[in-house]
């Protein structure tokens, strides 16, 4: 630094800049030539350093390209000069030099041309770029830094292997796979590495540059790992806290800058169910990273956002379904940004007439939305008392229109007593009154101009156009049949009111007296123990006849395995017909309880069984349940609330995703380190859960007696010099709390 100096400016030479140094400290001379001097005739020197420009030596990136910090010289050189001379530079000195063979003209345009940086750099500037450097000492002491202008990364796929790569956080997995051109196999190479996803991301890309030379396409579905690869040809790392990170960065530039055969790196969303090769790729290598533990059921309050997210539905409507309280469901509609765009003031029940039942007084009116397009006439039918709601999307108004709307309506809701719409002409024709004397349905129209006859239809124009704003983000590319059809979904399966918490369907077929189920007929039941008849009894179930030649043969079924053990005929078993058994008789009551038995078995297997998972989910091993009997739990739980068997391939997969997950912390977190084959072997996970279950009591027995020592080595010094006192010694609280417990039996896991 002591040979740098700086001279005054002449006002009538330009200004130039040049580049100097080497890589990565390079910097930058802003300086005036004058041409009429020669050095040789020993006259002043024609160079005038006008001032020095370096680097910040923070950079901003922790990976810089070479390109990127000659752009980044050129930008604070050109905003300089004009803070000195309010002006630019006549020419700018790019030497830059080839690790074989020298720079041309075309390879300057091609770099500006392709290279972002230095053409914001250059942005706007009308001199010259020149690749030589002037004649002058100080120029010519610095080697040129040499820049590599071969890209080994390819900008656009190639017709070679493809790699996929991921990563997961929770078990640590750093997987690649790829499809072997040559047998046409899945193959995988997956290692466990400490750290982010995104470490552990990058830990397999770097395994993929060594492992292949040859060119290959790279799938990646993290951002952060495509961009540090597209980067690393020739970067300039930055010094980075993180130990195994700078050790992986500095691998990858390595194996990168080096590399003499081209790849492609692209970035896909994971976790998607698109068709094709690179989907099917990269679901492959996000079910090696996945950890063998299947994700646990949301709370009821992420349920509740969840659902709320997908209908918009309202705050009752959640109270309803997910029993939570009110002021939850009204945070999550609150908080929901499609509902508070849309919300709307609330207004009292008015005073329309109404009907006393359903059915019996609708209102019908059409309502335009323009989003719907060519079917933007949507007619709309409302039941007064329920508030169901029926629409339809229509391509007119016009009486044709209004009778399919219909139609359509008494299919959905039934069919009303009376039906009351405005004055338009559709409504006033004779055909649409032909129609409603067909159908047995009164007609009565408002008050002429006058829209607050009307006032239920009219509120359900709003609350329809509403829903549908709201779930627009999440339907905008469906056609407008299945939109409305959402918005009707909700407002009447979902929705209700804090007064009536009851659905509008609900309330709709509830209240109709001919849509109640008839009253049963009493039967009357004779106990075979004791021979008496007693009822009526009110009838459960009506069963169809199909039913209950399900129940037959089921029961049948049954009869017939226990015939083979007994070696006894079926018929006299299980007959079809009423075998005329005697109750007062002791064969016969035998034979009757027999009977019984089978039909009772019967039902509860003929039965159709309702699944439920959540009850599965919510099975955790205890502390002292040893892992058999958590096996034997989760089997007969599965048998319970599922159709699964255990012993099928497709219930063993779900059993061992079970007992994986939802084992105690120590087993599980040994269990999950498991690799390979034995990953999905039940035996060996269940041996495996065991030694970690009996190590756990060897390791409390092991303490147990390092505190009697304690115990009988704290007694022997109570005594002091003396002769000892008679009798036991007294044991004190602790002790006794251990003693207690040593006596019981309970582990340290209990307490």
């Amino acid at each position: 630094m002591f040979t740098r100096q700086a001279h005054r400016c002449d006002p009538d030479l330009p200004f130039k800049f040049i580049i100097m140094g080497k890589l990565p400290h390079l910097h930058g001379v802003i300086f005036q030539w004058r041409n009429n001097i020669k050095k040789d005739q020993g006259r002043e020197d024609p160079l005038l350093i006008i001032e020095w420009v370096f680097l910040s030596h923070q950079r901003s990136k922790r990976m810089t390209r070479p390109e990127e910090l000659v752009a980044e010289l050129i930008r604070k050189a050109r905003v300089r000069i004009r803070e000195l001379a309010g002006c630019d530079f006549e020419c700018i000195h790019i030497p830059i030099g080839l690790r074989s063979g020298q720079i041309t003209k075309a390879m300057l345009e091609h770099l500006l041309q392709e290279n972002e940086a230095l053409q914001f750099a250059l942005d706007s500037f009308t001199g010259q770029i020149s690749i030589h450097r002037p004649a002058h000492k100080i120029f010519n002491q610095d080697a040129k830094f040499t820049l590599n202008l071969k890209d080994v990364r390819s900008r656009k796929p190639l017709e070679a292997l493809t790699v996929f790569t991921d990563a997961s956080g929770k078990s640590h997995k750093s997987v690649m796979t790829w499809k072997d051109p040559q047998t046409q196999q899945w193959e995988a190479d997956v290692a466990e590495v400490e750290g982010s996803p995104q470490v552990a991301e990058l830990a397999a890309v770097v395994r993929a540059f060594e492992r292949f030379p040859e060119p290959f396409n790279l799938v990646t579905d993290s951002a952060y790992v495509a961009g540090v690869v597209s980067r690393a040809d020739q970067a300039i790392l930055q010094e980075v806290s993180n130990t195994a990170l700078f050790e992986l960065l500095s691998k990858l530039v390595k194996l990168v800058s080096h590399r003499e055969q081209p790849f492609f790196v692209m970035h896909t969303r994971s976790h998607t169910d698109l068709p094709g090769f690179v989907a099917e790729g990269n679901r492959r290598a996000d079910a090696l990273a996945a950890p063998a533990a299947m994700a646990p059921l949301p709370s009821i309050f992420e349920q509740a956002k969840l659902s709320h997210q997908l209908h918009h539905q309202n705050a009752p409507g959640l109270v309803r379904r997910f029993h939570i309280t009110r002021e939850q469901a009204k945070a999550i509609v609150a908080t929901c940004p499609s509902c508070n765009q849309h919300a709307l003031p609330s207004l009292n029940a008015g005073v329309n007439p109404r009907g006393l039942n359903s059915c019996e007084l609708w209102q019908t009116d059409v309502t335009h939305i323009p989003q719907f397009g060519r079917s933007k006439y949507v007619h709309v039918s409302v039941d007064t008392f329920s508030g169901a709601v029926f629409a339809s999307a229509h391509a007119g108004e016009k009486t044709l229109d209004a009778i399919k709307h219909l139609i359509q309506a008494f299919s959905f809701m039934g069919i009303p007593k009376e039906l009351k719409t405005d004055n338009g002409p559709a409504y006033r024709s004779k055909e649409f009154c032909s129609f409603l004397q067909q159908w047995g349905v009164g007609h009565k129209t408002g008050i002429p101009h006058s829209p607050t006859g009307q006032a239920v239809v009219e509120r359900t124009h709003r609350q329809i156009k509403r829903v549908l704003n709201q779930q627009q983000p999440v339907l905008k590319t469906e056609t407008p049949q299945t939109r409305l059809a959402r918005a009707l979904f909700t407002l009447n399966f979902l929705n209700s009111t804090f007064e009536f918490l009851n659905r509008p369907i609900v309330r709709h077929f509830g209240a109709n007296p001919q849509l109640n189920i008839k009253e049963r007929p009493p039967v009357m039941a004779r106990d075979p123990e004791t021979g008496r008849t007693e009822g009526p009894h009110d009838l459960v179930t009506w069963g169809r006849g199909t039913e209950k030649q399900l129940v037959l043969k089921v029961a049948g079924d049954l009869a017939e395995d226990d015939c083979r053990t007994t070696q006894e005929d079926v018929k006299d078993v299980f007959p079809l017909q009423d075998p005329g058994w005697d109750p007062n008789d002791d064969e016969g009551l035998g034979r009757l309880k027999r009977y019984q038995e089978l039909i009772v078995k019967g039902l509860e297997r003929a039965i159709p069984k309702t699944i439920n998972w959540s009850a599965l989910y919510a099975i955790k091993q205890g502390p002292s349940q040893t892992p058999s009997e958590f096996l034997d739990h989760l089997r007969d739980a599965m048998r319970r609330h599922t159709t699964l068997d255990p012993g099928s391939d497709e219930g063993m997969q779900q059993l061992i995703n079970l007992f994986l997950g939802q084992s105690t912390g120590d087993i599980r977190r040994k269990l999950q380190k498991i690799r390979g084959p034995n990953s999905r072997n039940l035996e060996t996970l269940l041996d495996e859960a065991w030694r970690v279950f009996s190590n756990r009591e060897e390791g409390y027995k092991q303490g147990m007696k390092k505190l009697v020592a304690v115990v009988k080595e704290g007694e022997k010094g109570k005594h002091g010099q003396g002769p000892p006192k008679q009798g036991p010694p007294r044991l004190g609280k602790i002790n006794v709390y251990f003693v207690r417990n040593l006596v019981t039996g309970k582990n340290s896991a209990q307490n």
